[in-house]
């Protein structure tokens, strides 16, 4: 530890913040207690600590400041990102990841706003009915699975128990194995619309089936950048969706698309289960550079998390 301490310091003389970072990094990987221990062992101790965290972060903004020039909200939303300036957030939309302001915050969208997506729904739509008709199970494993971060909550708790249940067509952009050649040509048609392509967070593309009394508490998506469709597979005139107050149901409509950043919640209660296909689709008020910005962005930050992102926030509470 005191030789990369040593090459640290002297990085940091000659103004080499790469390498020091690097270094960091390493001595995260081999010692991370370091960076963990409270109270500090000195001030040359807290230093560091703070030095490494500084580091981490400039070298995001620098990696993904670029993507900013694109237009001011991008900009806005990097800044945002990286700590540089707070953005006021409405009450009602609050994504646990990456925010561009300035877009518009419908709860509901028409399908006339999506180039293709009334096309593609009709030819769609048979193939799903009768992969509905000819399937007893249409979710194949418990949706909730991939969430580590589960909210301990009552209501949380009773949905996990085999209440939301899904079979994943494409998952963070990668297409996955599917049995069913059916569900491959529904995959296939759907994926000709304008799908949100910014792995790992997008496109997702699944069945989501709500057994009865299921009910899924209020919480907010990802982002803004991308608004989530519905095609029903099998609905019924009871269960329904609420997006910022307002509640629409499936009994009547070909499709739903909605924005998810927002407050969303969603319940079925009915003695059969509702089952619709699930995919993400750019916001609408979103450019064609802004999208091609965002998918390289969201790249790049990755990237830097593998790396780095293990140290951005090791300063917390020493300031």
């Amino acid at each position: 530890m005191n030789e990369l301490l040593l090459n640290i310091e002297k990085a940091l003389a000659v103004s080499d913040f790469d390498s020091a970072l690097n270094y960091y990094a390493a001595l995260h990987s081999s010692n991370p207690a370091f960076f963990r221990q409270r109270p500090f062992q000195n001030n040359n101790h807290r230093t560091h600590v703070q030095n490494a965290a500084n580091l981490a972060r400039r070298d995001l903004y620098t990696r993904i400041q670029p993507f900013g020039t694109c237009s001011g909200r991008l900009n806005a939303a990097i800044e945002n990102l990286v700590g540089l300036k707070p953005l006021a957030l409405p009450e009602l939309q609050r994504p646990s990841y990456f925010y561009v302001p300035c877009l518009r915050d419908s709860a509901f969208y028409d399908e006339s706003e999506f180039k293709g997506f009334a096309s593609i729904k009709e030819q769609v739509s048979s193939l799903l009915t009768d992969y509905a008709n000819t399937n007893h199970q249409l979710g194949s494993q418990n949706y909730l699975d991939d969430f580590a971060n589960l909210p301990d909550t009552e209501q949380w708790q009773a949905l996990n128990q085999n209440k939301w249940m899904s079979t994943t067509l494409i998952k963070g952009g990668n297409y996955m194995p599917l049995d069913d050649e059916r569900l491959v040509r529904i995959r296939e048609l759907v994926a000709q619309n304008d799908l949100a392509t910014c792995p790992p967070h997008a496109p997702e593309m699944f069945i989501s089936v709500l057994k009865p009394d299921a009910y899924i508490p209020p919480h907010f998506g990802l982002s803004n950048v991308k608004v989530t469709a519905h095609l029903p597979l099998k609905v019924n005139k009871n269960a329904w969706l609420e997006v910022k107050g307002e509640r629409r149901d499936w009994a009547n409509r070909d499709y739903l698309i909605f924005d998810d950043s927002l407050l969303h919640s969603a319940g079925n209660p009915h003695i059969e289960e509702r089952a619709v296909l699930i995919f993400d689709l750019w916001h609408p008020d979103l450019t064609s550079e802004e999208r091609i910005a965002i998918s390289a962005l969201i790249a790049s930050q990755q990237q830097w998390h593998k790396s780095y992102g293990m140290l951005a926030n090791v300063d917390r509470g020493t300031y």
